[in-house]
């Protein structure tokens, strides 16, 4: 059988999501402070553009940030 904790390869956005949502908290961001499941594009200092993306679309509807953890969101 396939082992999923040892064999699967997961993208590194899972790993290190909590820890973004932990430092958000710990400079004064809420889990009910609410943004808009938009795209979202960013741009490097060099100039590359990086957008995130996830299996589902954008909502375009609000969402917390509690619910954009649980759901896994990177827009």
């Amino acid at each position: 059988q396939f082992d999923h904790v040892n064999q699967a390869r997961r993208q590194p956005g899972s790993t290190f999501k909590p820890f973004v949502y932990a430092a958000a908290f710990a400079d004064g961001s809420s889990p009910r402070d609410t943004f808009i499941d938009q795209p979202v594009s960013i741009t490097s200092r060099g100039g590359e553009v990086w957008s995130p993306r996830d299996a589902t679309p954008p909502t375009g509807r609000p969402m917390t940030l509690r619910d954009g953890l649980v759901q896994s969101r990177n827009s």
